[in-house]
């Protein structure tokens, strides 16, 4: 059989299994099982599967079958152009979030390159929103808070993978962060508990719940945050938070509530969906 016969037969495998983008899954496992390139792959298309490469492969594909994600299986991902470990003690960082980073690189850049400012990260889980801002603007002082010391020491590694210094805190929401600071930015749990058993297999079976359950209606932890922030926001300071597509409406009245914001605003994925929200403290 030659390489390029036996990545049709993986495909046709994931195909079945109803994977998404099965093409890319394949290549993705035959890079990781082969420690070779894509191009080098391609050139090798007609050659002869070599058996040690099948007997590595094999068992990567029988995890992506029975639903792991291919993120776990490989045990890292992209995100904003930066590499971060992943495993089932974190949420997979996904195109979602880039707004977020998006919107806060923004905000930075208009100010000085984040000069003399300071921003947290809450819920930060993997890392990757207080890693890609400490990356992108190594003059802004990060602080990153979860409530899972699992989740914690999986950003830990990240910050270091990527040469960011960091300050990490345990803590339940805002529990032990004493400071205020100029930028907040946090990807709660925002998925309603009832949605959680209708969730793809990958991220119902694998991704960590603590992550994703928001309470009956998906907002208990917005609810709180939009609270506490503003007791942790310096005066004029910007909170991002991602949220889901069909929230937008309810979050922004939860913070108007408040009295404590203004440019209250909800923003769109480029899917045309509520993806975050945006608000600056009075």
């Amino acid at each position: 059989m030659t390489l390029g016969d036996y990545q049709n037969r993986i495909i046709k495998k994931l195909e079945a299994a109803e994977v998404p983008c099965a093409d890319y899954e394949a290549l993705q496992l035959l890079i990781a099982a082969s420690g070779k390139t894509r191009l080098q792959l391609l050139l090798d298309r007609r050659t002869e599967v070599d058996p040690d490469l099948a007997q590595r492969l094999e068992p990567l594909l029988a995890e992506r079958l029975s639903g792991r994600p291919l993120q776990y299986i490989l045990g890292s991902t992209e995100f904003m152009g930066l590499e971060f470990l992943v495993d089932e003690r974190v949420l997979i960082p996904r195109q979602d979030t880039e707004l977020t980073a998006e919107t806060a690189a923004q905000w930075l850049q208009a100010r000085e390159d984040g000069k003399g400012l300071t921003a947290l990260d809450l819920c930060t889980g993997s890392g990757a929103l207080a890693v890609y801002l400490k990356a992108a603007f190594p003059r802004l002082k990060v602080t990153a808070a979860d409530i899972s010391p699992d989740a914690l020491e999986v950003a830990g590694r990240n910050a270091r993978r990527n040469g960011c210094s960091v300050r990490f805190v345990q803590s339940d929401l805002f529990s032990a962060v004493e400071e205020s600071f100029d930028l907040i930015v946090t990807n709660p749990p925002y998925i309603p508990a009832g949605d959680i058993p209708g969730l793809m297999r990958e991220v119902r079976d694998h991704e960590p719940h603590l992550a994703l359950n928001g309470g009956d209606d998906g907002l208990d932890l917005v609810r709180l945050i939009l609270q506490q922030a503003p007791e942790h926001l310096t005066a004029g300071g910007l909170l991002l938070m991602e949220i889901g597509h069909q929230q937008g409406e309810a979050v922004a009245a939860l913070a108007a509530q408040t009295g404590a914001y203004e440019q209250i605003s909800v923003k769109k994925d480029l899917n045309g969906l509520d993806r975050m929200l945006f608000c600056i403290k009075i």
